[in-house]
């Protein structure tokens, strides 16, 4: 599983890279997420199963140079959303990594991270894998009134050389927010976590880089 540097620099120049930066507030989903579909790679918009909510997505950007496989992430592909608003209950939004099977590519070097800042009571931030595993978010501190979680589930990588291996399975991985929130403003992103992503934007207890 080469670095971000690396696999960029051998990428047939066929390769086209796309990118869709939608700035609206609107619940988007895509093949393999939740809700319907509109053929976007990457899968998921947003779905609530609470009673009282304003949390909205705001923004998403979308890049993917990986034409060859439009319905699943695989490596150098990213898919960051924010969302923002209040939020009483709970909200999700899912990705679709690839997989060997049915899909001929792993996830490469791609990995999930989410972050928080919100006014309120925070129940959980969370990662779910596709086998059911929980990836639970951590209190990194308050500043001005709002508190600030992260979560991260990334695969290994080396530190000598910033490259990884054992990649993330592929399937339905979905990031959900809960609480009894006044004020949310919320990331969820699949994106490459190399060494320089993870040091920047995961916890320490949740880092994977190989010494």
């Amino acid at each position: 599983m080469p670095s971000r540097r690396t696999l960029t620099t051998s990428l047939p120049v066929i390769a086209a890279m796309i990118v869709f930066s939608i700035v609206a507030p609107y619940a988007l989903a895509a093949k393999g997420g939740n809700g319907g579909g509109n053929g976007i790679k990457g899968g998921g918009g947003g779905s609530t199963n609470n009673n009282t909510t304003a949390l909205a997505l705001i923004s998403e950007q979308i890049i993917w140079p990986d034409t060859w496989e439009p319905n699943c992430m695989t490596e150098d592909d990213v898919d960051v959303r924010s969302f923002s608003g209040s939020l009483s209950g709970s909200y999700s939004t899912s990705f679709q990594l690839c997989s060997p099977t049915p899909d001929g590519w792993t996830a490469g070097g791609e990995g999930v991270q989410s972050e928080v800042g919100v006014s309120g009571t925070l129940g959980d931030l969370t990662i779910t894998a596709p086998d059911g595993t929980i990836t639970h978010g951590v209190y990194t501190g308050t500043s001005r009134g709002i508190s600030y979680y992260k979560v991260c589930v990334v695969p290994p990588y080396y530190a000598s050389s910033d490259t990884g291996t054992s990649p993330l399975a592929g399937g339905t991985w979905t990031v959900s927010l809960s609480g009894s929130i006044s004020s949310a403003s919320w990331k969820a992103q699949v994106t490459m976590t190399d060494v320089g992503f993870q040091q920047a934007n995961c916890p320490v207890s949740q880092q994977n880089v190989i010494s």
